[in-house]
């Protein structure tokens, strides 16, 4: 979990900076942190619109999942060619994803995980209190 936070700042998204990281057998096979350079030059659309965190991603470019850390992580850990697939529920084989930076993942993401064969993901403890926390204190 350390890593993924590590990650996290290297994210794109200053304001909900997230990072994931996969581990398979033990082993970091996959980094990756959200954002793109669609926010910095041109904002969000959907914080301009009040639009809630995980609805109506089509309304902006830098929010589509493709930005999001779970898939960037999941593309990391395919370029190394690791199997993600091999390996049967909550056994030693079988790919887990680590969340830093947020409490959740949306549909794609879940839906594209499921795909690959992760297994387990895992969250900080409390991470809907804590970056609730934070998102709240950031915006205010």
């Amino acid at each position: 979990m350390r890593e993924a936070e590590e990650v996290a700042q290297e994210a794109g998204d200053r304001d909900w900076p997230t990072g994931v990281v996969i581990v398979k057998t033990g082993k970091i096979i996959g980094r990756g942190a959200n954002g793109s350079e669609y926010h910095l030059k041109h904002g969000c659309e959907r914080k301009r619109l009040g639009i809630a965190t995980g609805e109506r991603y089509d309304l902006c470019e830098g929010c589509d999942p493709k930005h999001h850390a779970e898939t960037r992580a999941i593309a990391a850990a395919r370029l190394t060619g690791t199997d993600l697939v091999n390996g049967e529920v909550y056994s030693e084989g079988a790919s887990s994803a680590y969340l830093w930076g947020h409490w959740w993942c949306c549909e794609n993401c879940w839906q594209v995980m499921i795909d690959v064969g992760i297994k387990k993901v895992y969250l900080v403890k409390g991470a809907h209190v804590r970056f609730n926390q934070v998102r709240n204190n950031s915006v205010n």
